[in-house]
């Protein structure tokens, strides 16, 4: 729970108890500072963390999958940090973390390919950011010098960790003091090499040096590299050279054969980068240069001749007050415009539940910001209506119709049409089978609209409601069930303020009725909502209080139809207003966009449970269990464990089942095949043989990063041999059951 909901339970004495979804980030966001290595299960290129201009020091672990990052979950993980230092043990197949700034900076991790494991780290060894690590391959030790506390105090110490511990190493002269340095191993000549750095935020180097195990070594060269900091340096074994690419305001090649350093010029080239990471990739022998200049998360490759950019795939630049809504029709999010960088957008994308695809329409509105937009289940296309051009904080605001109809938007041309307006509500009212729109400004700054609207697919009509809300602006508007429901929106005040209302509307087709639910989230405008059609419910986030206090909120709500509540992830989305929210009834998730450069979806968390008994053996009873390292989700990790195995070999059987198997109804009794008291729990669609170890054995599935397998529910029972039990000389565990989340 973090701090803003608890205050918010707090101040209204609610009963916040956590709710079983969780707000997931399906793309990194762009970030300096992190730090990557090679995943040694995969072969992936791992990054983790790292600092975000708009969200601070990040938490998540990404997988490179060639084209685009998949997130990577674990039940255990590091926090969010930047400036730490990450490597691969290839002697012991793990990749290693240390440091970093943030709550905690002076603690070691290991990644063995499936889970995240805390270290012990020595008190002697100090808390520290900006240092850098190499993994000597020779010695089997993972190399750390130096780093600092902060700007003003620098280290030059060496440690070394060999796996089990940290060791302080004592070289008679090491390195100046320095951080934001860069080192790498060379292979070739058995050496950890070290360039650059800085020991102030004014005072950069370009001396370079060698680590042998014992001695720091100054190499005293004719040609060297401009001073430099926060650049990228890895060793590449094909060609037995180290290759460092730019840093600071730098955007230039070197390569050290350990005897000197060469300038190469390729005919192209990355753009200036700093604070970014360069990993060999071995099987294609080329390094790989992942970066972040501009706020982008470009990928280059170089051969030893020239860079070439990889093709990413795309992803929305940042905006706000843009326009989402769930295409039904086709299974797709349909996002359109919204303000990106200074000015209002007019591109289009699609969000296919798994990653966004840039739309080319043949025609499309102009661009613009704050219009509203609905799905009509009618026609069975969205619907898309006013909205503002900007220049600067002067709004121009039109009363365009438009539909999307899945390749093409086409305007519609009714003979009655609502006045231009923008930040009003838009939303499908399932019990007339219209659209209804409410309320929104003009262009002045002053005037509010409190009129309702329909749309029958050709024409507006205006309706006069026996009551109505009062005018107001970006109120949330969300389906509910067969009617509308609206919450709070902002007012003008005195002197250009703008104040902000917390009142809740419902409409049924004819009339608005003022509710009472007994709990109210706080007064906003700006919030985005969502209606879950499949659970009837509303979801509602983010907003600011007002103008003047310029409170924004990370909140979650949950209308059920009677009241509000506040709805509890373990992931909070960062604080934001003008986002767009859409429910995704085709993956049972919404969908958040806008603000900064990112995109959430909200769906249920994973879960494991156990279920039915086994049969006894020689050694008593079986057993499978769950593992506290399971995180049951794409992207996660499953890890299910077996204990008193009587042989060396057991066989695990995965199904998506636990009430038939073909014909058969389950549970199914074994004993007329030679298991008295044993019974088949599951589905056996698949099986898989594991070694036993000491009686015990474990099975490990890593689900991949598709969305798509959320909801996804499997079973699993495991059969051990052991012939002095029964006639079939086999016995059986219990049963577990997985749902995949998020």
């Amino acid at each position: 729970m973090n701090l803003q909901t608890k205050l918010v339970c707090a101040l209204f004495s609610l009963p916040c108890t956590a709710q079983v979804s969780n707000w997931v980030l399906q793309q990194p966001w762009s970030t300096t500072g992190g730090a990557m290595a090679t995943d040694p299960a995969t072969g992936r290129a791992m990054r983790f963390g790292g600092s975000s201009t708009t969200q601070g020091p990040c938490p998540d672990f990404w997988a490179w999958n060639g084209d685009r990052w998949a997130r990577r979950a674990s039940a255990l993980s590091p926090g969010p940090r930047t400036g730490h230092a990450m490597v691969t043990d290839t002697v012991r197949g793990q990749i290693v973390l240390f440091g970093g700034e943030s709550t905690v900076s002076r603690d070691t991790w290991t990644w063995d390919g499936v889970r995240w494991t805390a270290h012990a780290t020595p008190l002697l060894l100090p808390m520290r950011a900006g240092h850098a690590m190499a993994f000597d391959a020779q010695r089997g030790r993972t190399v750390l010098f130096a780093g600092s506390l902060t700007a003003a105090y620098p280290l030059n110490d060496t440690w070394e960790w060999d796996g089990t511990s940290w060791i302080l190493c004592q070289p008679g002269a090491p390195p100046a003091a320095r951080f934001d340095h860069r080192m790498a191993f060379d292979a070739a000549r058995g050496k950890v090499v070290l360039f650059g750095g800085r020991s102030s935020y004014t005072t950069p180097w370009n001396d370079t040096w060698e680590w042998d195990g014992t001695f720091w070594t100054p190499r005293i060269v004719a040609v060297r590299p401009n001073a430099r900091y926060l650049h990228a340096l890895a060793y590449d074994a094909a060609r037995q050279r180290i290759v460092m690419f730019g840093g600071s305001t730098i955007a230039d090649t070197w390569e050290w054969d350990g005897a000197a350093w060469t300038q190469r010029h390729p005919a192209h080239s990355p753009p200036t980068h700093t604070g970014h990471a360069m990993l060999y990739d071995a099987p294609r022998g080329k390094m790989v240069l992942f970066g972040a200049p501009g706020g982008q998360n470009d990928v280059w490759e170089y051969d030893g001749v020239d860079w070439q950019q990889v093709p990413v795939a795309a992803e929305p630049p940042p905006r706000s007050a843009a326009h989402l809504a769930h295409d039904a029709a086709r299974g797709e999010m349909v996002l359109f415009g919204g303000a990106s960088s200074s000015s209002a957008a007019g591109d289009t994308w699609t969000w296919n539940g798994d990653r966004w695809t840039a739309r080319s329409p043949a025609s499309s509105p102009s661009n613009r910001i704050g219009g509203g937009i609905t799905f009509d289940a009618l026609r069975n296309t969205v619907c898309l209506f006013g909205g503002s051009t900007t220049s600067g904080y002067v709004f121009t605001p039109n009363d365009e119709t438009w539909t999307w109809t899945g390749s093409d938007w086409i305007e519609a041309q009714p003979a009655h049409s609502p006045p231009a307006r923008l930040f009003h509500g838009l939303q499908w009212h399932a019990g007339s089978q219209k659209v209804v729109l409410f309320g929104g400004r003009d262009g002045s700054n002053s005037n509010l609209f409190h009129d309702t609207w329909t749309w029958d697919g050709t024409d507006w009509t205006q309706l006069s409601p026996t009551t109505s809300p009062p005018g107001r602006f970006q109120p949330g508007f969300a389906r509910e069930g067969q009617h509308v429901l609206l919450f709070g929106g902002g007012i003008y005040g005195q002197f250009s303020s703008t104040a902000s209302l917390d009142d809740t509307w419902r409409f049924d087709g004819a009339n608005w009725a003022a509710l009472q639910p007994a709990v109210s989230p706080p007064a906003r405008y700006g919030h985005t909502t969502a209606g879950d059609t499949t659970h009837g419910r509303v979801l509602m986030t983010g907003g600011i209080a007002s103008n003047s206090t310029n409170i924004i909120f990370s909140d979650t709500w949950l209308w059920d139809g009677v009241t509000w509540s506040p709805f509890l992830t373990s992931t909070p989305t960062p604080a934001r207003l003008n986002a767009a929210m859409a429910y995704d009834a085709d993956h049972d998730t919404a969908l958040l966009v806008g603000y900064s450069a990112d995109t959430w979806t909200l769906a249920p968390v994973g879960a494991e449970a156990l279920f039915g008994t086994g049969c006894p053996g020689s050694l008593g009873l079986p057993t499978l269990q769950t593992s506290p390292d399971s995180a049951p989700e794409p992207g996660g990790t499953l890890v299910f464990q077996l204990t008193n195995l009587p042989s060396t070999l057991a066989l695990m059987a995965v199904g998506f089942s636990n009430t038939t198997a073909g014909t058969q109804a389950l549970p199914l009794s074994l004993a007329p095949f030679g298991m008295p008291g044993c019974n088949l729990l599951v589905a056996p669609d698949t099986t898989v043989l594991l070694a036993v170890t000491a009686h015990e054995a474990s099975w490990t599935l890593v689900v991949p990063h598709e969305n798509a397998l959320s909801g996804v529910e499997f079973f699993c029972q495991a059969f051990a041999f052991d012939p002095g039990a029964n006639l079939a000389g086999l016995i059986a565990t219990n049963a577990g059951r997985s749902r995949l989340g998020n």
